[in-house]
């Protein structure tokens, strides 16, 4: 039966960070796509509101629906501004949470790498101590039995 790895507690330590990196990513791109979703409704709620105002310049002029028009594109534009601030904010923080997760996993690795190598070197041990082992047993084998040659030899001869 092979030792126990010397650094399993840090391996899974490593592994568990894994875990946990690639869940606060997954969250982080989930928050992403759902501000791209919205700052697209407000790009399309922006383009209609220019619409509409384009049809409400057109013809006879009512400066009130135009002024509430015009207040409703400023709202969506400031709207749209803090959205495209926080998804760049976002984008930021999953590229950095993504560089992360890759460092955490390659770390992860290394222990794995190790953990294999230790294992291998205890496997060609015990293949060298089996070896030695099935020598001493030929050896044995071979010796009794010419030791029993040699004293069936003296038996004959007597």
């Amino acid at each position: 039966m092979p030792p126990k790895f010397s650094l399993q507690s840090v391996l899974d330590y490593r592994h568990s960070r894994v875990e946990r990196l690639e869940i606060e990513l997954g969250n982080l791109q989930k928050e992403e796509m759902e501000c791209r979703k919205l700052l697209e409704r407000l790009l399309f709620n922006q383009s209609q509101l220019d619409d509409r105002l384009s049809e409400c310049l057109k013809g006879e002029v009512d400066l009130v629906n135009v002024r509430h028009l015009q207040s409703e594109l400023r709202t969506v534009s400031n709207r749209i501004k803090t959205q495209r601030k926080l998804l760049q904010s976002l984008e930021n923080q999953v590229n950095a949470k993504r560089n992360e997760l890759i460092k955490a996993k390659q770390d992860e690795e290394t222990l794995e790498l190790l953990k294999e190598k230790e294992l291998e070197q205890f496997l060609a041990l015990e293949a060298r101590k089996e070896m030695r082992l099935q020598d001493d047993i030929y050896n044995a084998k071979a010796h009794r039995n010419l030791k029993e040659r040699h004293n069936e030899r003296n038996d004959s001869i007597k």
